[in-house]
Order: C-alpha cells, then structure tokens, then sequence
C-alpha cells in the first residue's frame, strides 16, 4: 500500500502545527453517501508549509449529524495541493514527482511537460539532480 505524503509526514514526527483552514463539512448527497470538502496546512518542525484539500465521497456516510469519517479515512481523503520549496509554495500537480521512494520538486514546474520531465527523472535515476539548483528533494 502507497502512504499518502500527510501519513509519511506524520510517521517520520516531521509535523509540528497543524491547522484546518477549513474544517471538514458535507458538501453534497450523492445515491449512497456524501462528498465531503475540507482544507488544512500542516507546519513542518524545519519551518516548511504543505497546504492540503479535501473534496471525497464518503460512502458510508449515512447523512445524520453523529456520523463522521474516522482519522484514517480523513487522512486518507486529504490530498496536498501547495508544497514548500526554497521558502515559496508551489502547485503540487506541476511541480512535484514521486520517485525511488522519495518526492522530488522543481521550481520551474517542469513535471508538467513531458519532455523536460523525462530528463528531471534521468537525473533523478542517475544522481545528477543534486547538481541542478531547479530539482530538490522533499522528502
């Protein structure tokens, strides 16, 4: 099983703060069950900042005012969005990749593109990434 980065994070005690900026609510019914939305920023004891949504479709969620998802399921739904590099956030989905165990970041952006993201991964591969001031290593 793949752990979610919030699940390493909280692993490795990396965590010092963690705030929800919006708490978790039901946003809409669907046939079985409700979405649910949600935002939180998690603090890092090194100084960094990792911003986090929520937008998942609990199924089991039966619609009273008792029932709530368990901390794992939260966890789980919890997805990051803006990432620290360099003391600046990033978008997640451009400027991040998950490689050999570790996430890589670069500050350009350039995962998005296929080609220079064959190249980051080349030097990733190869340990060449440690000599290109645009990739660092997250975590």
């Amino acid at each position: 099983m793949v752990k979610t980065l919030y699940a390493r994070f909280k692993e490795a005690e990396l965590i010092e703060k963690e705030v929800y900026t919006e708490s978790p609510f039901r946003v809409q019914q669907k046939t079985i069950g409700y979405m649910w939305s949600g935002k939180k920023t998690l603090f890092l004891k090194d100084g960094r900042e990792f911003r986090f949504s929520m937008w998942h479709h609990f199924m089991d969620d039966v619609g009273t005012t008792l029932w709530k998802p368990s901390e794992e399921k939260m966890e789980k739904a919890f997805k990051p969005i803006l990432i620290t590099i360099d003391g600046c956030l990033y978008d997640v989905n451009w400027h991040t990749e998950y490689m050999d165990k570790h996430i890589y970041g670069t500050k350009k952006g350039k995962f998005m593109n296929h080609k220079y993201s064959q190249i980051i991964k080349k030097k990733i591969k190869d340990g060449s990434w440690k000599e290109d001031s645009d990739i660092h290593i997250i975590i």
